[in-house]
């Protein structure tokens, strides 16, 4: 396993004990402040699921300009 393949492994390990303590904190134990955006499951699950990190930031800052009114989400 090269160098690459074993950071996409550990990104993918680290995103999804991510999904599981939020779930844990957001719908389990109900002690988060604020409300969590809609988007931050998907992403982690995407994470997960091996999409790569520029696919991923292309998404985020298409939603965060959609979300802001500054352009059209493309």
């Amino acid at each position: 396993m090269s160098k690459t393949e074993k950071r996409v492994r550990w990104a993918q390990v680290l995103s999804l004990l991510a999904i599981i303590a939020l779930f844990v904190a957001d719908i389990g134990l109900d002690i988060l402040a604020k409300e969590v955006p809609e988007w931050v499951y998907p992403m982690l699950g995407l994470l997960a699921l091996g999409v790569e990190a520029p696919a991923l930031s292309r998404f985020v800052m298409a939603l965060l300009r959609a979300g802001a009114g500054g352009g059209d989400a493309k």
